[in-house]
């Protein structure tokens, strides 16, 4: 027979081969579960970015453009009203700059003339002639002046109307 120390030898042999091998498979098992914490969360996170249909984009486009473009035209609408009164007023104050030059002017030479002593006036020009071109001057700076205010207050008649619809818009 063999001997008993022989067979013991081999289970010896035989356990630490299969402790070895257990060893060896918890290191694997450990190295490969190790990771889990962090797969679990990569697998249980949320998408962030996710892709949508090109025409729920186009839809989503349209109905925000449907929904600003009209207020884009309201307001582009005021500016231009604004732009308008503002370049209205600013023609109306340079007119009204002009009027007061030219009334400056005029008084600086009427009193220039006035001034003057008869004898340097020209021959061909009398008194008589002289008070009627001063009246004649006068009566045109008033004309003036009355035909801006005229303009003025009809701009202001025409803005105190809204504008009429044009007739192609309304059907």
């Amino acid at each position: 027979m063999s001997h008993p120390y022989n067979s013991l030898a081999n289970c010896i042999g035989s356990l630490r081969e299969s402790v070895n091998l257990l060893d060896d498979s918890l290191k694997t098992l450990v190295d490969t579960t190790s990771d889990i914490p962090r797969v679990r969360n990569v697998i249980l996170t949320r998408r962030v970015f996710g892709l949508i249909p090109e025409s729920d984009l186009n839809n989503a486009k349209q109905s925000f453009k449907n929904e600003v473009e009209p207020q884009l035209d309201i307001l582009m609408v005021k500016i231009d009203r604004s732009l308008q009164r503002l370049h209205r007023r600013q023609t109306n104050l340079q007119n009204k700059r002009d009027l007061q030059a030219v009334r400056l002017s005029g008084a600086s030479k009427r009193d220039s003339v006035i001034d003057l002593p008869l004898n340097r006036i020209s021959k061909d020009v009398d008194e008589l002639k002289l008070t009627r071109l001063k009246f004649l001057h006068n009566k045109k700076e008033r004309l003036k002046y009355s035909l801006s205010r005229l303009n003025l207050q009809e701009q202001r008649t025409r803005l105190s109307f809204p504008p009429l619809p044009h007739p192609s818009n309304e059907q």
